[in-house]
């Protein structure tokens, strides 16, 4: 076994007890920024309802196709709390992914929100990407399907991935929940669905609570994902945020680049409990 999977199982093995609570809060949504090579217009993924069930490779609409940047999201100048240079490569359907139409031995399509896209940490150390190197060291080829987007809710999740599966045919699909207060809802009076926040003052809150967001919405979606997935072997991450926290887990020592979002040790430890799960299948095929 190579260092380096030694060095992430043990990382993933010290992750229960090294999680916590970190508290800052984000900025306000809805705003933009001037990049010099992409302007981002839109903070959280929005769609048609009308189609939003077809099965099709569909494009995020929130980031450029084919280009390469430096800044997204909360990760901006005005936030940054170090010099780390870290860039942002996006596939030609707009995802920070390997491209869709490639496959290898080894074809993982991975989900959740702006954790799994890896806000503020470089690609090759976001959780989808330090678990494509592991397995590489395993001597196969590997392709990550990353569909995850910045604000997604686990209506997206879902969604998306019953959107794609039939067509991509994973082997595996590894989800890390965004939490279960983000719903798919009407954004106005138009046809389109966006990612929103209970937290939001116009979300109509009069019936929901805890037993809804946990034990209805959030089942549903795990229960719904785990039968679209019956041709992929199916994991998500039990260290997922899907309680009614709005708050992100970090490591105590480890914090992304715009100090909002886990950073490296993080993710190694997210990477680790999938590939353990890897293996774990291997040794039973």
């Amino acid at each position: 076994m190579t260092m380096l999977v030694k060095s992430t199982l043990a990382t993933y093995r010290s992750a229960n007890s090294c999680f916590k609570q970190h508290s800052k809060k984000s900025p306000a949504r809805g705003f933009f920024y001037n990049y010099s090579m992409w302007t981002q217009t839109v903070k959280t993924f929005k769609t048609d309802i009308i189609g939003s069930w077809e099965k099709e490779l569909f494009s995020s609409t929130m980031y450029p196709s084919n280009k390469t940047i430096d800044w997204v999201d909360t990760d901006i100048p005005q936030n940054k709390i170090d010099d780390r240079k870290i860039s942002y490569t996006f596939n030609s359907h707009g995802f920070r992914s390997d491209e869709f139409l490639h496959k290898s031995e080894i074809n993982i399509l991975t989900n959740g929100c702006s954790i799994t896209v890896g806000v503020g940490v470089d690609q090759q150390h976001t959780w989808p990407f330090v678990l494509k190197k592991l397995i590489e060291q395993t001597g196969r080829t590997v392709s990550i399907w990353n569909l995850a987007l910045s604000g997604a809710s686990p209506d997206y999740v879902v969604r998306s991935t019953y959107k794609v599966i039939d067509i991509l045919s994973p082997d595996f699909t590894f989800v890390h929940w965004p939490p279960a207060t983000r719903l798919e809802a009407p954004s106005d009076y138009s046809h389109q669905l966006d990612q929103t926040f209970i937290s939001s003052n116009k979300f109509p809150k009069t019936f929901v609570n805890d037993i809804w967001l946990d034990r209805y919405l959030m089942q549903k979606n795990i229960n719904f994902i785990k039968e679209i997935c019956k041709n992929s072997y199916f994991a998500d991450n039990p260290l997922g945020s899907i309680s009614k926290e709005l708050q992100t887990i970090f490591y105590a020592d480890s914090m992304a680049r715009d100090g909002q979002h886990p950073g490296e040790q993080w993710h190694k430890g997210v990477a680790g409990y999938f590939f353990k799960v890897f293996l774990d299948k291997y040794k039973c095929s």
